[in-house]
């Protein structure tokens, strides 16, 4: 299933939900302003139909689980100065969702998320989020000083970096990985300025975006885990960064906010 909706607040909403239910993707209703806008419009959601014509559908008739809440562990080293990285796609928002739910209030380390989603619903997603999960969830500013329990996402179009200091930047190198915002972008800055403090999560998504990431995140001393097969909607990405040798675990999507929580 492809939804089309408008950025409408009350649309981007319903869209989200139908996500949760089971849908692939979110996609902009048409734009008939104008020749060229309708043209992109249309590039865009045939794009979107022939890439999700390829996704396996599988039917879930089952009931919704119950989220298990966690807890922080008491750690044995200072975690104040750990991230955790996660990068999605296809299937993405739901399963982003059912980590951060499970994410306790009194986490004490910052959040960073690349999630590839069409133009405009990026604002839309943070918003879903913030409201289904007990962490604060938003769209990342340019040069903040990332937060302790605060969950961040790219905005759209833009690459997300994290700096040595802990502060956003941004990049509109477009070309990089074909992706924009990339998960491989944001992941190479957390291996260069967290190294061992790192935890990268590769979750379901077309492609392998976030594999090259990864691996570098694994390289510079971090903790990485990948969605497994049977949860993810689809299994390129996490498949992709699995096959380099750079994974310490693969799980299903109900264990990874546990995963985390003992990584810390």
């Amino acid at each position: 299933v492809v939804v089309t909706a408008s950025v409408d607040k009350e649309e981007s909403k319903v869209s989200f939900q139908a996500i949760e239910a089971g849908a692939l993707t979110v996609v902009a209703k048409p734009d008939a302003t104008s020749a060229k806008t309708l043209a992109i419009s249309q590039k865009e959601l045939t794009d979107a139909v022939r890439l999700m014509s390829q996704v396996k559908v599988i039917h879930r008739w089952r009931q919704k689980p119950k989220i298990k809440k966690l807890s922080m562990p008491s750690a044995k080293k200072k975690t104040d100065k750990s991230i955790v990285a996660i990068g999605a796609s296809t299937g993405g928002p739901s399963a982003l969702a059912t980590i951060l739910r499970q994410l306790p209030p009194e986490l004490k380390i910052p959040v960073v998320v690349v999630q590839h989603i069409s133009t405009g619903f990026g604002i839309a997603l943070a918003e879903w989020l913030d409201k289904e999960c007990p962490l604060p969830v938003r769209v990342a500013r340019r040069n903040e000083k990332l937060k302790p329990g605060t969950v961040v996402l790219a905005p759209d179009q833009c690459h997300l970096g994290i700096n040595e200091k802990g502060e956003t930047f941004f990049s509109h190198n477009v070309s990089y990985n074909h992706h924009c915002p990339s998960i491989n972008f944001l992941f190479s800055t957390i291996a260069k300025n967290y190294q061992w403090s790192a935890i990268g999560v590769i979750l379901t998504g077309m492609g392998n975006d976030g594999a090259e990431g990864i691996k570098l995140i694994k390289q510079s001393g971090g903790f990485t885990i990948a969605q497994d097969q049977d949860s993810s909607a689809v299994f390129g990405m996490p498949k992709a960064a699995i096959s380099t040798g750079a994974v310490d675990t693969v799980l299903p999507l109900d264990k990874i906010a546990k995963a985390i929580l003992k990584a810390l």
